[in-house]
């Protein structure tokens, strides 16, 4: 073997070693990368997502606040509305029943008064009634009387009596008055 055949030899042993090594030392850096890059990654997602997350929290609670506001406005808006509307419907509805009951009871009224008036007028012509009776009933009580007079009389002449019960019988009948007291007409022999 010559010299030349030795330092190609040597040559390619050197390279094929250089080769190894940088193919060895390209893989070490390849993965320490990739480990490296993975990390960072990892890391970058994680404080990504946190930052994300959080500036999605935040701008989903803006939103919702906003919306709350805006859905609580138009509900509130459209309750008062409808409120309104049904209660001018119902002051209408009870205004013309109010109407309706007022004319009722005025023609209510004015028909009870008509009937107090018709009975005080019969209790009025009723008592006019039974003080006018009252006459004839003091004619019978003077028939009555007479006619006590006259059997007393026919008695008399069948039986003596004595002279003060037949002076007290024959005297005047006596008079009646008569007063009422709780609608009723008492009679007084005064």
């Amino acid at each position: 073997m010559g010299i030349v055949t030795m330092w190609m030899l040597l040559k390619q042993k050197i390279s094929d070693e250089l080769s190894t090594c940088v193919t060895k030392i390209k893989h070490e850096i390849a993965d320490d990368l990739s480990a490296h890059g993975t990390k960072i990654a990892n890391e970058l997602d994680a404080k990504n997502n946190t930052t994300i997350t959080a500036e999605i929290e935040r701008i989903l609670t803006d939103v919702y606040k906003k919306l709350t506001a805006e859905i609580n406005t138009k509900i509130s808006n459209e309750l008062s509305t409808r409120l309104s509307e049904i209660n001018t419907e119902l002051n209408d509805k009870l205004t013309a029943e109010i109407k309706k009951i007022n004319s009722r009871d005025a023609g209510y009224a004015s028909e009870a008064q008509k009937l107090f008036n018709d009975m005080a007028t019969r209790i009025n012509n009723i008592e006019e009634a039974y003080y006018n009776n009252f006459a004839s009933v003091n004619a019978s009580i003077e028939a009555l009387q007479n006619g006590l007079i006259q059997h007393y009389a026919i008695t008399r002449r069948n039986q003596p009596i004595e002279a003060d019960l037949l002076s007290f019988l024959l005297s005047s009948p006596p008079a009646y008055s008569h007063s009422y007291k709780n609608n009723k007409v008492i009679s007084i022999i005064t």
